[in-house]
């Protein structure tokens, strides 16, 4: 039960980073019940998520800050925190539970494979990345600090039987709903209207919109392009981009600087070491839920 004289959130999309969390959001959000705050990633419950003083405003901290993001959900909608990086962090499930024993709590799984490529991808557009991408996979694991800050944990945020068994120390079967991505890309209707079912709200008239793909496959409109998401990591970035209102950061990112552009296969080197890599927390998984994944590495 919540805290008397708050208003924390029914349910959390923990995740996965790079496995449709931003199509299931805004499917989840067409219900008319349903209140998910301006802030998408508020990430409140994940304190291993720093990324850095020029992405800090991604990160609501404060108690009192993260709680007036649903100041105005009220009691009969159905209010949701979409952080994928929840799923990642050891303590998330453990805060989650101290103020909402009784969340709902839902999951995408994406093959781990093509979710670290896609995260790869995303970083290369956005940074100078110097290295093959067989390259940043070995870099980035052997790296000291296992921070998102002080690395892109490629490889760690595909590891998810243990993060699974995480949830499931916290919550019981029934407050827990895993999806896979191969379900959303086959079906989205059926299964955004099955989540609805299991958030507790009934079917709805209205239409829905699932023939939108959110934050797809993309690569910078030009050499300018490429510089301006540069510099996001950059001095003017911490003066200029907090003080444009979030829609038209939003707009400015995925409308003038990006163009969808299906991506380069994958590289074939790469593919092999992350198959072998994966291959015990895939079945490990597979066993968990109890449905096979031999799919995902061959």
């Amino acid at each position: 039960m919540q805290e008397p004289g708050t208003r924390w959130p029914d349910f959390f999309l923990v995740g996965a980073v790079k496995a449709g969390t931003t199509s299931l959001y805004r499917y989840l959000d067409q219900h008319p019940a349903v209140f998910l705050p301006r802030v998408k990633e508020p990430h409140h419950f994940a304190p291993r998520f720093d990324p850095g003083p020029l992405d800090s405003s991604r990160a609501v901290r404060d108690r009192e800050a993260y709680l007036a993001l649903y100041a105005e959900a009220g009691r009969d909608r159905c209010a949701g925190d979409c952080s994928p990086y929840y799923l990642w962090d050891a303590d998330s499930p453990r805060l989650i539970r101290e103020v909402r024993p009784d969340a709902r709590i839902l999951m995408v799984l994406r093959n781990p494979v093509e979710r670290a490529y896609s995260h790869f991808l995303m970083v290369a557009r956005e940074t100078r990345v110097r290295g093959s991408f067989l390259d940043e996979l070995r870099t980035d694991r052997d790296k000291r600090g296992r921070r998102w800050s002080e690395s892109n944990l490629y490889f760690e945020l595909g590891l998810y039987a243990g993060q699974l068994r995480r949830y499931r120390a916290c919550f019981p079967e029934e407050q827990l709903r895993v999806t896979l991505y191969d379900d959303l890309v086959a079906g989205p209707d059926a299964l955004v209207r099955n989540l609805w079912a299991f958030l507790g709200l009934p079917d709805t008239e209205a239409s829905l919109d699932t023939a939108t793909r959110h934050n797809p496959a993309s690569v910078p409109r030009g050499p300018l392009a490429r510089l301006a998401l540069a510099s996001r990591r950059g001095a003017h970035r911490l003066r200029l981009h907090r003080l444009l209102p979030l829609g038209l950061k939003t707009a400015l990112h995925d409308r003038v600087l990006l163009r969808p552009e299906p991506p380069p296969p994958l590289p074939a080197d790469a593919r092999d070491w992350l198959r072998d890599a994966y291959r015990e927390s895939v079945a490990d998984l597979a066993d968990l839920l109890d449905r096979p994944l031999d799919h995902w590495l061959t």
